[in-house]
């Protein structure tokens, strides 16, 4: 068997001291001259509309110096996932960096750019959002019906991602019934 260099063998964590006193910086425990402190805030429901959203109280907050929300970003469509795909089919991009519907509890709402976190802070709670409660599906088999939500107006995007998948059962090994 031919000797490896690293398999097999003990090699110390060369940061482990500084690491276990304390003295290891982290991104966390940096400043920089006229650095900005972000804040998110996320949803507290599982699957919602966002009927209203009021920054206005957050972007007059003395010290913030921006608001994001899906109605100032780009609605350019991702896959968070993208990193694990090596190879086709490309992943479906349903993902935006903020979006008028979340879709999970902690689903991005809004985020704030700040002098401090706690102005960061205070301006996330001074966002109001009115939310409209949609349906929550649960049970995979019910989400793959043809008349499952998402309503007519997503359609287009499930059609275009069947489309991207295949047939069922095309492409996974073994198909198999419900595939």
């Amino acid at each position: 068997m031919k000797d490896l260099t690293y398999i097999g063998k003990s090699y110390p964590v060369q940061d482990a001291a500084a690491k276990a006193t304390g003295e290891l910086l982290y991104v966390d425990d940096m400043t920089m001259p006229r650095m900005l402190y972000a804040k998110a805030l996320f949803s507290p429901i599982a699957h919602a509309r966002i009927k209203r959203i009021d920054t206005t109280a957050a972007e007059a907050l003395p010290g913030v110096w921006a608001v994001a929300t899906y109605q100032n970003t780009p609605q350019t469509r991702f896959n968070s996932t993208t990193r694990f795909y090596m190879q086709a089919p490309a992943p479906i991009e349903t993902e935006r960096i903020f979006d008028d519907t979340v879709r999970f509890v902690g689903d991005r709402v809004a985020a704030v750019a700040a002098e401090t976190e706690d102005i960061a802070q205070a301006a996330i709670d001074l966002i109001e959002v009115e939310y409209e409660p949609l349906p929550v599906v649960t049970d995979p088999l019910e989400a793959m019906r043809e008349d499952a939500y998402p309503p007519a107006r997503q359609q287009q995007h499930r059609a275009a991602d069947r489309e991207k998948l295949g047939r069922r059962g095309e492409g996974f090994s073994g198909g198999g019934p419900g595939v």
